[in-house]
């Protein structure tokens, strides 16, 4: 890494396996974008981001429909849509709002497990030679994604998919 003048420290682990951990080159600002699907669950996705993130340099954007409730705090923007059925223009329609360096897709399914999330995420997403970056995702205590491989018999497929949760991958 020094050679290479890559800013990062390594760390080993109690089951010896070692891991890179970049250094964020500035405070990004993040645009987390969320379509609102399910008002409950929206919310609980949204509670969840401000308890657990230990990075706070992130806006949320909500795209929905009507709805009673309001979202909006001072780093919640929301925007009314016509249809929730075209998701990527509605995407689109989110990053033209955007003011992030980066952006975050998530569904409003989503439950933050880790105070660290985002960092881990925009450590690999800053990198010159990276296109995008995904977190592990846990379905019924279940890996339900852990990132894409493409050439599995000639197609793509999940990483890891329906391992244990707690998993921690190939070596």
């Amino acid at each position: 890494l020094k050679r290479c003048n890559i800013q990062a420290d390594v760390s080993c682990d109690r089951n010896f396996l070692y891991r890179i951990n970049y250094v964020l080159k500035k405070q990004f600002l993040v645009s987390i974008i969320i379509i609102n699907t399910d008002e409950q669950r929206t919310k609980e996705c949204i509670d969840s981001i401000k308890k657990m993130s230990a990075y706070q340099n992130y806006e949320i954007i909500i795209l929905e429909l009507e709805s009673e409730h309001d979202f909006s705090d001072n780093k919640i923007k929301q925007i009314k849509v016509q249809s929730l059925k075209n998701i990527p223009a509605l995407y689109n329609l989110a990053a033209k709002n955007a003011q992030g360096d980066f952006l975050l897709f998530l569904s409003c399914n989503t439950t933050i497990m880790s105070e660290k999330w985002i960092e881990e995420m925009l450590m690999f997403a800053q990198r010159d030679d990276t296109g995008a970056v995904g977190g592990k995702l846990y379905k019924n205590n279940k890996i339900y994604n852990a990132g894409i491989i493409f050439g599995i018999n000639g197609l793509i497929g999940y990483s890891h998919r329906n391992r244990p949760a707690n998993d921690n991958g190939y070596e």
